[in-house]
């Protein structure tokens, strides 16, 4: 196309439409690249987990063993594996795999916050349906490499207390019902060694 311009005529180049169009796609997708790339530098400033939280990470083998209600005083252990990972600096996510017999898989999901600061544990059970409880943190104390936190939450007037231990190769919950007379009566107890690729 030609344009005069002043004494002469000169070559100007007149864009087109669909010049304009891949011009602002051009824009728009560099912009959103950058914006993507962007992104994870934020991550980058995350706090790390609580000292606790990173020993408990990974994969772990073992046992859970609770008292059966349908015959008093009978016990049932079930092989067990649970899978544990950060899904904040101060909450983990549990994922539990039970061998409950020839089979039969059943399989379990938690999330446990702890605000070790504000002395609570946070803890939502279930997939599809969830429950949450809130119980109270009554002690903290190490013991060598091993470091055991008892917390506390009132549950139909009686006190169910969970005993957490965990170590380099040790990871043990266990749950009690203290009743109104003081007298504690065992519930479960997950007993966990780190689990061998």
């Amino acid at each position: 196309t030609l344009r005069c311009e002043g004494r002469g005529f000169r070559p100007v180049m007149l864009r087109t439409l669909p010049d304009i169009r891949m011009t602002i796609t051009m824009r728009a997708l560099l912009l959103a690249c950058a914006l993507l790339l962007s992104v994870p530098a934020h991550a980058l400033y995350d706090p790390a987990p609580d000292a606790l939280l990173v020993q408990m990470q990974g994969e772990w083998q073992g046992t859970l063993t609770y008292s059966d209600y349908s015959e008093a005083g009978k016990m049932v252990t079930l092989p067990t594996r649970v899978y544990i990972a950060p899904a904040a600096p101060d909450s983990l996510t549990l994922h539990y795999v039970f061998d409950d017999g020839p089979g039969k898989t059943v399989y379990s999901y938690e999330n446990m916050r702890f605000d070790l600061a504000g002395n609570a544990v946070t803890w939502r059970s279930g997939a599809s349906e969830t429950s949450q409880t809130v119980s109270r943190i009554v002690s903290s104390v190490q013991d060598g490499d091993v470091q055991r936190l008892v917390f506390e939450r009132k549950d139909d007037g009686d006190t169910l207390r969970y005993t957490l231990e965990t170590g380099a190769n040790l990871l043990v919950l266990q749950k009690e019902e203290v009743g109104a007379d003081g007298v504690a009566q065992f519930r479960n107890r997950y007993a966990f060694t780190r689990a061998v690729k």
